[in-house]
């Protein structure tokens, strides 16, 4: 952005340069000696370098800040699609641990000698599936 600003700056400074110049040239014939001609109209070939060099700098920063917002957008994507996987991961799990975490009076693995080792079993083999189900979908 500090070198955009510094080619701004530039062309705001030379593009009324080169207006005046060109004023001048076409009265050339009242303000510039014949003998200087030559020498103004490598001023004016200059000046007209340095406006397409702007022009030419503006264009390539401006690719380049496309291209440094494409990047951040794909860090941002990447970190978004593992925070999915994670999510889609985790989400069936808290489903099944909020089922098994309200203590209704009536349910009945509650008496069941083996249930909190079968419902381990159930939330493991879930995340192990989900794991599977996105790999298989190349999302790992």
């Amino acid at each position: 952005m500090s070198i955009k600003r510094k080619v701004n700056k530039i062309r705001r400074f030379t593009l009324p340069l080169w207006d005046a110049l060109n004023g001048m040239r076409a009265e050339s014939g009242k303000l510039i000696a014949k003998s200087n001609k030559n020498y103004f109209q490598d001023i004016i070939d200059h000046v007209k370098f340095i406006l397409s060099f702007c022009d030419t700098s503006r264009e390539m920063l401006r690719d380049l800040m496309d291209l440094h917002q494409s990047n951040l957008n794909n860090e941002t994507n990447n970190v978004m699609k593992t925070l999915t996987i994670v999510s889609a991961i985790f989400i069936p799990m808290t489903f099944i641990a909020g089922v098994y975490g309200m203590n209704f009076k009536f349910m009945p693995e509650l008496g069941f000698r083996y249930g909190y080792p079968t419902i381990g079993t159930v939330m493991g083999i879930t995340a192990l599936s989900m794991f599977f189900i996105l790999r298989h979908k190349k999302w790992l």
